[in-house]
C-alpha cells in the first residue's frame, strides 16, 4: 500500500514524498520514498523491475533507491508514527539516533523543522471516537502551553497538509480492512510460492531440454556415423556384388564350355554309335595279343641291350690292352731309334771329317 504526503525538510519546503506499506517476513513494515509516486513507483519500467524482483523489500532498497532517496525499512509503527509527527521523546534516544531514526524524520516528517505534532493519531481518529472526544482535546491544548515546539495551530486544517489528512484518513480506513489485506498478502505468499515453484519446474525442464539437447546432438552424431558406415558397406556390397557378377560370368562361360565338350561328347557318342562295335571289341581284343607281343619284343630288346653292352665291354677291354701293348711297343721301339740315332752321330762326324 502507498501513501502520498506533503512533507516540510529541513532543505526544501513543501516536498512531496510516498509511504510504502508492505509485508516483508510476515511482518508490516515501511518505507519512504522521495517524489510522487506516479513518477516513481508506478512507471513501466518500476512495474517490470517489480515483476522481476525477489520481494517488496528488494524492489525498494535496490531498484527504486537508483531513482530516488529510499529511507531504510522502519519495522514498527511506533517508529513510523514518531517520524511523521517528528516525536522527539522518541526520536531523541541515542538507539534513535544510531538507527537512523532522527534523519529520516528530518526529511520526511509532516512537521516543520523543530517543530512536532504529537496528538496527530487523535485527531485523525475522530470521526471513529464518540467518547472521550473533550478529554482529548484538553490534552491537546495542554500539551501546545506546555511545549512550545508542538506544531497542531495549523495542522491538520493547513491547506498544504490536506494530502496527509487524506491518506491518513484512507490508512484509518484501510486499517478496517485488515484481514482483507492479510489475506491478499497471504494469497501473494502462495501466489509467490506457486511461482517459486513454476521457476522451479522452468528450471527443470531447462535442464530436461538440455539433457534431450545433447542426446539429440549424440543421436546426430551416431546417425552420421551409421550412415558412413552404410555408405562403406554399400561400396563394399558394389564391389562384392561386381566380383560376384565376374565370377557367374566366368561360370557361365565355363558352362557353355562344357556344354561344347558335352555336345562334342554326344557327337562323339553318335559317331562311335555309327561304327561296328564287334569289329571294335575284335580289334580291342588283339590290342591284348599286340601288347604281349610288344612286351616280348621289349625283352627281346632288352636281351639284345645286354648282349651289346657285354661285348662293347669286351672290346673296350681287349681295345684297351692292344693299346697297353701298343704303347709298350712304342715305347721300346722310341728307345731303339734313340739308340740307333746316337750311334749313327759319331759316324756321321767321322765322315765329315774324313771329307
Amino acid at each position: 500500500m502507498v501513501l502520498t504526503d506533503r512533507h516540510h525538510g529541513i532543505t526544501q519546503q513543501d516536498q512531496i514524498s510516498c509511504v510504502v506499506l508492505y509485508r516483508h517476513n510476515n511482518t508490516l513494515h515501511y518505507r519512504f520514498v522521495k517524489g510522487d509516486a506516479d513518477s516513481t513507483l508506478f512507471t513501466e519500467q518500476s512495474k517490470m523491475k517489480l515483476n522481476n524482483a525477489e520481494n517488496i523489500d528488494c524492489w525498494l532498497s535496490e531498484d527504486i533507491a537508483q531513482i530516488t532517496e529510499v529511507s531504510r525499512q522502519i519495522k514498527t509503527i511506533k517508529d513510523y508514527c514518531a517520524i511523521i509527527q517528528h516525536n522527539l521523546s522518541h526520536l531523541s534516544p541515542i538507539k534513535a539516533r544510531q538507527s537512523g531514526l532522527k534523519d529520516i524524520a528530518d526529511k520526511f516528517s509532516l512537521c516543520r523543522p523543530g517543530k512536532s505534532m504529537r496528538h496527530i493519531e487523535r485527531l485523525t481518529s475522530v470521526m471513529h471516537k464518540k467518547t472521550k472526544l473533550m478529554e482529548g482535546l484538553k490534552d491537546m491544548v495542554a500539551d501546545c502551553f506546555i511545549d512550545s515546539q508542538l506544531d497542531v495551530g495549523k495542522a491538520p486544517y493547513n491547506d498544504n497538509d490536506t494530502l496527509t489528512i487524506d491518506a491518513l484518513s484512507a490508512l484509518e480506513r484501510m486499517m478496517s480492512h485488515q484481514s482483507e489485506f492479510e489475506s491478499a498478502i497471504q494469497a501473494y505468499g502462495d501466489i509467490k510460492s506457486v511461482w517459486s515453484l513454476l521457476l522451479s519446474h522452468t528450471k527443470q525442464l531447462d535442464e530436461h531440454k538440455l539433457v534431450l539437447s545433447s542426446e539429440q546432438e549424440r543421436a546426430r552424431s551416431l546417425l552420421t556415423e551409421l550412415r558412413d558406415q552404410i555408405r562403406i558397406t554399400q561400396k563394399t556390397f558394389d564391389a562384392k556384388i561386381s566380383e560376384t557378377q565376374g565370377k557367374v560370368n566366368d561360370l557361365n562361360d565355363s558352362f557353355k564350355h562344357l556344354e561344347r565338350v558335352i555336345e562334342h561328347l554326344y557327337a562323339k557318342r553318335d559317331e562311335y554309335d555309327e561304327l561296328d562295335l564287334v569289329q571294335k571289341i575284335a580289334a580291342y581284343n588283339e590290342l591284348h595279343n599286340l601288347e604281349v607281343i610288344a612286351q616280348d619284343a621289349v625283352k627281346h630288346h632288352v636281351m639284345l641291350l645286354d648282349s651289346v653292352k657285354e661285348e662293347s665291354n669286351a672290346y673296350q677291354a681287349q681295345s684297351a690292352k692292344v693299346s697297353a701293348q701298343a704303347s709298350q711297343r712304342r715305347e721300346t721301339l722310341s728307345v731303339k731309334i734313340d739308340a740307333v740315332k746316337s750311334e749313327k752321330r759319331p759316324i756321321k762326324n767321322k765322315s765329315m771329317m774324313v771329307s
